[in-house]
């Protein structure tokens, strides 16, 4: 007997779906803490996903948007174009401005 594959779940019995073998309690993990800092009202890009230790930050929303509306828009960072991903709809489809990037970048300096 089979248990349906819970991507949300720290520890998993039953079948997984086939690629998921690759260190699957990480990206569980990573999915469970992208969640949680979503539900919390936050947005995230790379940049914050890779300092809370999130890896493949676009496959981890693939992955969530299989459940849940994830809504997106292009930001520019140190003149990188790059996603922010929220559960709430954005004002703005996209930011190009150079006060987003300088607060991007004091809040990596002081966390």
């Amino acid at each position: 007997m089979s248990t349906k594959f819970n991507p949300f779940e720290k520890e998993h019995t039953g079948d997984m779906p086939a690629g998921t073998e690759l260190n699957l309690p990480g990206i569980q993990y990573q999915q469970k803490l992208l969640l949680e800092h979503l539900r919390n009202g936050n947005t995230i890009n790379f940049l914050q996903a890779r300092d809370m230790g999130i890896g493949y930050l676009n496959s981890r929303i693939a992955d969530l948007r299989k459940e849940i509306t994830i809504h997106s828009r292009f930001i520019r960072i140190s003149n990188v174009k790059c996603k922010e991903y929220s559960l709430a709809p954005f004002e703005e489809t996209s930011i190009d401005s150079a006060k987003y990037d300088k607060s991007i970048i004091a809040s990596r300096r002081t966390g």
